[in-house]
């Protein structure tokens, strides 16, 4: 269905034009997209589960003005580990002994070519003192990740680091970019997954990921594309410090304390779980998603069914397009060019 759009015209107070007001309820699902051709990836497939309105606004490629400042450090860590890791990658087996000198070296450049780079970008809704200390936050971190992790970057064999990737699934395109694999010791394939989290559940994480989505995602995916056994997923989480810049204390000075106190318990900062998934487990999951794409696929050609969930506006997070349904149009949200930014590949 054509996307058709109403709008109001609203004059600017002391100027002749005129704007457009795109208004939220007259959005309809973009000619242009379609689950066979532009396909379809696992967050976007939970926005739909979790709210029809947000998988629209999302469709349409909407995002904020002004930045997501509750995803931003998630960001930069994640990014930089992308790079660690693809840089063991290449260099591990040619310096095995001065790898890690290597890698803290270049995490303090990295962190500041992130930041540059998207300063203006998703780091937009970011003070410069927020990013000054982010930095600093980042740096300590990641440095001391490398040492705990040691045999991440000296023995095991990292491969596929932000794979992107597609493959068909009964008509539809699965798209997925994951952060990287590995074989253990036995010769079983493991996928790895990076995320920050303020807050780790220790009591119910483990029953969480053995349902998690885009884990199960991401193994059946890997199965569809190699027809290769997937076992399961290192879930790797890096706790994000709650430790604020001490009055008169300098940003040198608060980084090298967060790194006294990451290396006094690094248990506590850095968290693995190895969760396994078994063949039952990732046909059960073929099957919900048969049933989940093929009810977005019906519903696609009725804009009228894609309608608000708001007991999901208020979770972990605020929803990205809270605003939007809160003042019923489009103003403070611009267009970007890609329809999964996830998927970009940085340069």
């Amino acid at each position: 269905m054509a996307a058709k759009v109403k709008r109001s015209r609203m004059k600017k107070t002391g100027s002749k034009k005129k704007t457009d007001v795109i208004r939220v309820e007259d959005l309809s699902p973009p000619r242009s997209y379609s689950l066979e051709v532009s396909g379809i990836t696992q967050s976007l497939v939970k926005k739909w589960l979790l709210c029809k309105r947000a998988f629209l606004l999302s469709v349409n490629k909407y995002e904020s003005r002004a930045g997501k400042k509750s995803y931003a450090f998630g960001s930069l860590v994640h990014e930089v580990l992308d790079k660690l890791y693809k840089y063991a990658e290449l260099h591990a087996r040619k310096r095995p002994v001065g790898i890690l000198s290597d890698l803290e070296e270049m995490i303090p450049i990295w962190i500041d070519d992130y930041i540059l780079k998207n300063r203006k970008k998703d780091l937009r809704a970011k003070s410069h003192d927020e990013l000054e200390t982010d930095a600093a936050k980042a740096e300590a971190l990641l440095i001391e990740y490398v040492y705990t992790f040691a045999d991440d970057f000296k023995l095991k064999k990292f491969h596929g680091i932000e794979e992107v990737s597609e493959v068909d699934f009964n008509g539809t395109i699965l798209r997925k970019k994951q952060d990287g694999k590995y074989y253990d010791k036995n010769g079983k394939l493991w996928l790895m997954e990076h995320k920050t989290k303020g807050k780790i559940v220790e009591e119910s994480i483990m029953m969480a990921l053995k349902m998690d989505f885009q884990n199960l995602w991401y193994c059946y995916m890997e199965q569809l594309l190699t027809g290769e056994r997937v076992y399961g997923v290192l879930y790797n989480v890096i706790r994000t410090p709650g430790h604020k810049v001490h009055v008169n204390e300098s940003i040198k000075e608060y980084k090298e304390r967060l790194r006294d106190l990451i290396r006094e318990d690094p248990a506590h900062f850095f968290k693995r779980y190895p969760v396994t998934y078994t063949k039952k487990d990732l046909n059960e999951f073929g099957r919900e998603l048969y049933m989940i794409l093929s009810e977005i696929k019906s519903k696609l050609k009725y804009p009228r069914f894609l309608i608000r969930s708001t007991p999901h506006c208020l979770m972990s997070f605020p929803c990205d397009f809270l605003k939007a349904c809160s003042c019923g149009n489009m103003n403070d949200f611009k267009k970007r060019r890609e329809l999964f930014p996830e998927l970009v590949e940085e340069e």
